[in-house]
């Protein structure tokens, strides 16, 4: 997931609810986000569900090659 954490459009909240209600049903699965901005809150909601093993907060990779090879 590409988003910038100091907008809400994106709804990083939801993809990480999301993420964790998946877990459930023994999906192997996990959620990278790329961007910028303060992450403090979701890196709250991943530890309170239980999942933030899971969820990786990458930061900002700059439009080229890193974040075309981390795209594929």
């Amino acid at each position: 997931m590409i988003a910038a954490m100091f907008h809400n459009e994106k709804r990083v909240d939801i993809a990480i609810r999301a993420l964790a209600l998946a877990l459930k049903s023994d999906a192997n699965l996990r959620l990278e986000i790329v961007g910028a901005g303060d992450t403090s809150i979701l890196k709250a909601l991943a530890q309170e569900l239980g999942i933030s093993d899971r969820v990786n907060f990458i930061g900002v990779l700059q439009h080229g090659e890193k974040l075309f090879s981390w795209i594929d």
